[in-house]
């Protein structure tokens, strides 16, 4: 098995990396830290129930398979069809207390079955979309015939989910309100977040409300 990215560069010392990969996945005290907002993935070989190798003759390799190690969770946003609204501008939506560094392995089972996991989670922060606390940089200006659109997308470290906060100004006619807006895990039924899932809020904003409908789905590509 392996990670990737990888904590080791390739030099003229080091040109094949075989070994230092098993001693990487070896090592008890392996850290990813996602300051990039790079993907995670690893392999694990495929074997079958009896513990032999999945497809594999005399003139194949050793068949193995990437996993994602983080998970993906996406933000899109549409206005409500709603004709008092004259404009809808998302400000900020914040994700409180992510974890950013944890320790993370993965391992195949006797049954052939992968199972993975990350512990020792610190360094929880929020993260803003759209600028940090108190400010407006930017923000999404909704075109109100819009269907959903994407924008956000976070690989973060999976672990428990904590609150959502959406603040946004709806415009009419006549003047402006400014909303804001706040959703625990157990009012929209996801409250942790998993190895290789990917995670839809499909956040659809109003005249003095908001809804949030989440999907979740494999992530598989």
């Amino acid at each position: 098995g392996g990670y990737c990215p990888c904590r080791l560069e390739r030099s003229e010392d080091n040109k094949c990396m075989c070994k230092e990969f098993r001693e990487q996945i070896a090592d008890p005290e392996h850290e990813y830290i996602n300051r990039s907002q790079s993907d995670a993935m690893f392999f694990m070989p495929q074997v079958n129930k009896d513990g032999n190798y999945v497809g594999v003759n005399k003139l194949s390799a050793y068949p193995a398979r990437f996993y994602h190690a983080l998970s993906l969770v996406e933000f899109k946003v549409r206005a409500e069809d709603d004709y008092d609204m004259d404009r809808v501008h998302i400000d900020r939506i914040t994700l409180d207390q992510v974890y950013h560094t944890g320790d993370f392995s993965a391992r195949v089972n006797d049954d052939g079955s992968i199972s993975a996991q990350w512990k020792n989670l610190i360094g929880q922060k929020d993260i803003h979309i759209f600028g940090d606390e108190g400010g407006h940089e930017e923000g999404e200006e909704l075109d109100l015939d819009m269907d959903l659109r994407s924008v956000a997308q976070l690989l973060i470290i999976p672990g428990e989910a904590h609150r959502i906060k959406v603040v946004c100004h709806v415009y009419t006619v006549n003047k402006y309100y400014e909303q804001t807006y706040i959703v625990r895990p157990k009012e929209i039924g996801i409250e942790k977040w998993e190895i290789g899932k990917r995670y839809v809020y499909n956040l659809i904003v109003g005249l003095n409300k908001i809804e949030f409908a989440p999907d979740t789905y494999e992530w598989n590509d």
